[in-house]
């Protein structure tokens, strides 16, 4: 159960800002185009998934036909075309390609041919891109394109990416885009992010327009990262002022605006009783909001904490059906949250004492209205199909289901593939993960068919199933343990032994005891295989007995690293500068997190412990590197939780380190600077965390 938060850009397609008249495709859309396409997104926001994509195409397309300027309107419907009508968009990209060549002098033309090829044909899309600001250095569009794949991927050339962003912002001084925003975090110079955030402050400063207003967000995030930790008292002091003009401003507040208040308030410094007293008037005066569920869920989490790991299985039941009773009601105040129905039935499914008829109900409306919200999704589909082939029921249905699934995965699949701008690492990372998708697939659709008796089904997946092992060592097991099924459901039990222990052999280890249990499908069924034909007790213990493990499944979820750490000289929260440089000869356990990020929270109190076991050992320095991109609210957060290890503002060092970001991580670097493992997620009930993590650095200053 690892679990990660990972760092995407945010998806945005329009530069927000101020209205103001702008030449066709310029920096903005024209005010008519703007408002055309705000209306869309709020009157498709509640709309079924079916209903939302015919209500917002025609649309588009008139839109871009009455507009054919105006980038922000292109830059929408071609996202659409290729999320919701890939089929589609090879013609689409033609056409865009048939007016840029028809065009070559028009820059508008030129630039979306472009676009329309990013990830696709990389290189063609940026001789375009570079020939739209040849065409017209004053048009804003292209470098705000190039910055994408100068960025990040194969073609990434971050010198370039930092010209390129520089110079969009200069010709739109105004833009608080998002996507712009953190490009400028990552590769901006600091005399540009300097430069933004000024002007930005003297813009806001005579606005009076409660959207426009709500960009002091930006502003609050531009101003922590840059100035230097020990003037953030004084920039507290700011941002509480701007509140108090922030507050009048706005005499018609709605939820989100509470939200926007309260996370200004918490950078400000503000006590628990005035956030208290926000979230109350925001529950009494929206009860129906998301952000009035959010505040109901952080209270039940602090009034019912989870159980800890090594709680018995009583302890953790009582705490699902309180959590399944707050759950219920929550569905009912919030109807429109569908993610509801997901969580409640992971709870359900968890308690063996409701029966699985009632949570077969629970899986059936969590798939029904997420894909009537959202659309197909094949691995909700998959988790369903588990439910029915765990409890040996409804094996049609479960059949059905993975059978569905499997196109719609090959689907994304082939998009995935098809970006040309995956690095190496890139593509073995996506081609790891398809390959878990299939074994995973393999095994549910083997059940499924197995369950419903369907043979002739379960030979056709044979040549799928047989073969040479996966490379990946997290795969293996699974390998094994798919061909033990088919030998099974094929008669072959003497086959179905020898791949049954193979998987047993194969694993890292054991699964580890979750909420109050330890479940392990995979020696059950080999242990039942074995009772069935005979075998006796002292047999199956010398028979099932893992191998020693080889050195590489002893690793476990730590991983060796591509990369090489970058020289740091970075502040800590307590205004102390940390270099690499100067802790030479230490060994360093460095983890990366952010206050959003719900594993992480999970994983701190655990890392603090371990930071006060081994503070005091002056080969070894334990602290962390911090991600928020809103750096005002990691200080309220360490004090909230009373929290002491070492918090380092590293949000831009580590965005120009990697190009994607999963968290929480910990990385250890040996006493030599260079950085030797790197484990990714939070499993919240390994054993004894903070003892392997222990060992796990020794181990490197005994290597040495």
């Amino acid at each position: 159960m690892r679990l990660t938060c990972r760092v995407l850009p945010p998806v945005l397609f329009l530069t927000f800002g101020w209205a103001h008249a702008a030449p066709a495709g310029g920096c903005e859309p024209a005010p008519e185009v703007k408002q055309a396409l705000e209306e869309l997104s709020q009157k498709s926001r509640d709309m079924k998934y079916a209903e939302r994509l015919a209500f917002q195409r025609p649309k588009l397309e008139a839109l871009v036909a009455q507009h054919p300027r105006e980038i922000a309107a292109h830059r929408r419907y071609f996202q659409l075309i290729r999320s919701e009508f890939s089929e589609e968009l090879a013609g689409l990209r033609a056409r865009y390609q048939k007016q840029g060549a028809e065009r070559p002098g028009d820059a508008v033309s030129v630039y979306l041919a472009g676009f329309a090829l990013s990830d696709y044909n990389t290189p063609e899309s940026i001789r375009l891109l570079e020939t739209a600001k040849s065409l017209d250095p004053a048009f804003a569009w292209p470098y705000y394109s190039l910055t994408t794949p100068y960025g990040s991927g194969k073609y990434a050339d971050r010198s370039r990416a930092a010209d390129h962003i520089a110079t969009y912002f200069r010709l739109c001084p105004d833009s608080v885009d998002g996507y712009a925003q953190w490009h400028l975090a990552r590769f901006g110079a600091p005399a540009v992010q300097v430069a933004m955030a000024k002007r930005l402050r003297e813009r806001l400063g005579v606005e009076r327009d409660p959207k426009i207003l709500a960009e002091y967000a930006t502003l609050w995030a531009l101003e922590f990262r840059l100035r230097p930790i020990p003037e953030h008292d004084q920039l507290r002091k700011q941002v509480a002022e701007d509140l108090q003009r922030l507050e009048s401003d706005n005499p018609k507040p709605d939820a989100e605006w509470f939200e926007f208040l309260k996370n200004g308030y918490k950078q400000s410094g503000a006590t628990r009783e005035t956030l208290t007293a926000l979230d109350d008037r925001l529950l009494r005066e929206f009860p129906g909001a998301p952000e009035a569920l959010s505040i109901l869920q952080e209270r039940f989490r602090k009034d019912h904490p989870d159980p800890k790991a090594e709680d018995s299985a009583e302890a953790w039941e009582a705490h699902a059906r309180l959590s399944i009773e707050a759950t219920e009601r929550w569905m009912a105040q919030f109807p429109k949250e569908t993610y509801l129905r997901g969580s409640l039935f992971f709870l359900m499914e968890g308690l063996p004492s409701i029966p699985r008829d009632r949570v077969a109900a629970a899986a059936e409306d969590t798939l029904l209205v997420n894909e009537e919200r959202w659309g197909p999704n094949p691995n909700r589909r998959l988790s369903t199909a588990a439910f029915y082939l765990k409890n040996k029921m409804q094996a049609a249905r479960a059949a059905e289901l993975v059978e569905s699934a499997r196109p719609l995965m090959e689907k994304q699949w082939r998009r995935d593939l098809e970006r040309d701008t995956l690095t190496d690492d890139d593509l073995k990372d996506t081609r790891k993960w398809q390959n878990f998708s299939k074994q995973r697939w393999l095994e549910h659709t083997l059940r499924a068919y197995a369950l419903a008796g369907r043979t002739e089904d379960v030979r056709r997946l044979k040549p799928q199933l047989e073969g040479e092992p996966p490379q990946d060592r997290d795969q293996v097991s699974k390998h094994w343990w798919n061909l033990a099924l088919l030998a099974s459901t094929e008669g072959r039990q003497a086959d179905a032994l020898a791949y049954y222990q193979s998987a047993i052999h194969a694993r890292p280890k054991p699964p580890n005891r979750v909420r109050g249990r330890v479940d392990d499908p995979l020696l059950d069924e080999a242990r039942a295989l074995w009772t069935e034909l005979g075998g006796t007790e002292v047999a199956w213990n010398l028979w099932s007995k893992p191998k020693e493990l080889s050195k590489e499944l002893a690793e476990g979820r730590w991983e060796r690293p591509t990369k090489q750490v970058k020289p740091f000289d970075l502040t800590a929260l307590d205004g102390k500068t940390w270099t690499l440089k100067a802790l030479e000869g230490k060994t360093l356990l460095i983890n990366l997190w952010a206050t959003w990020c719900g594993p992480c929270r999970d994983e701190l109190p655990k890392f603090q412990k371990l930071y006060d076991r081994l503070k005091s050992r002056p080969e070894i320095s334990v602290f962390t590197f911090n991600i928020d991109d809103e750096f005002g609210l990691v200080q309220p957060f360490m004090k909230e939780n009373n929290y002491s290890f070492p918090v380092l503002g590293a949000y831009s060092y580590v965005n120009s380190l990697l190009d994607g970001i999963g968290i929480p991580q910990n990385w250890i670097v040996d006493a030599a600077g260079k950085w030797q493992w790197q484990q990714l997620g939070f499993d919240r009930f390994e054993p004894d965390w903070e003892a392997s993590m222990t060992a796990k650095i020794e181990s490197v200053r005994s290597s040495k």
